[in-house]
């Protein structure tokens, strides 16, 4: 069913942009990494995770037809997701709330897919962060990324930005916040000004974890 609702969404909303008179995209080429079916669920997670929060950050930006499009889409994008994580052993609906991500982050994660495309996207993308959950009982997040400022710890911030919420924790801990039972979001940043606030200064991200499951939860 969630290929046959993807295909459905993209009809719809072609139909809606054209009937307002815009002029729908074509399509990117993608690559996506399914080698074998728990790769398969892992990618099909990302990309339903984050487009929930995609359809989440854009309603404020949106009115009539086009707002009404994409709530009732990012409500079943919602179930996609939960079904995803709870076969994947994880907590399907871990928050009482979404996370919004503005274009530019949500760009930033489907730029790990995306080989190329017809047409200028429009924003660009924020340098990619690769992280990892702690291991071994620590709580440190583990980050990495190409740049300059790559190896600073001095000065740059690891924010976590899920449910409702945004935790700041000093690079040189990148603490997991004991609260990020689900999805997170990591960023690395150089200022401690929130990253779902403008001028956060992001160095990197986000890139999308997955934290919990029903085995120790």
């Amino acid at each position: 069913h969630v290929k046959d609702h993807e295909n459905t969404h993209v009809t719809f909303l072609t139909d809606v942009i054209t009937s307002l008179g815009g002029s729908p995209v074509p399509a990117c080429t993608y690559n996506f990494p399914l080698d074998n079916v728990a790769q398969f669920l892992t990618v099909a997670q990302a990309l339903e995770t984050t487009g929930v929060s995609a359809y989440t950050g854009a309603l404020d930006d949106l009115d009539g037809d086009l707002l009404t499009a994409a709530g009732t889409i990012a409500t079943v994008e919602g179930r996609h997701a939960t079904f995803l994580s709870e076969v994947l052993g994880q907590l399907g609906f871990p928050y009482a709330f979404d996370t919004p991500l503005n274009p530019r982050q949500v760009i930033t994660i489907a730029t790990n897919f995306i080989t190329s495309c017809p047409f200028d996207l429009g924003v660009l993308p924020y340098t990619q962060l690769t992280a990892a959950l702690p291991t071994d009982g620590s709580t440190k997040v583990s980050t990495s990324f190409e740049g300059e400022e790559a190896y600073a710890i001095e000065n740059t911030w690891c924010q976590f930005l899920y449910k409702d919420r945004v935790v700041v924790s000093p690079r040189a801990q990148c603490a997991l916040p004991p609260g990020a039972i689900g999805y997170v979001y990591v960023f690395v940043t150089s200022s401690i000004s929130p990253v779902n606030m403008p001028n956060s200064d992001i160095l990197a991200g986000p890139a999308l974890l997955f934290n919990g499951s029903h085995k120790n939860n």
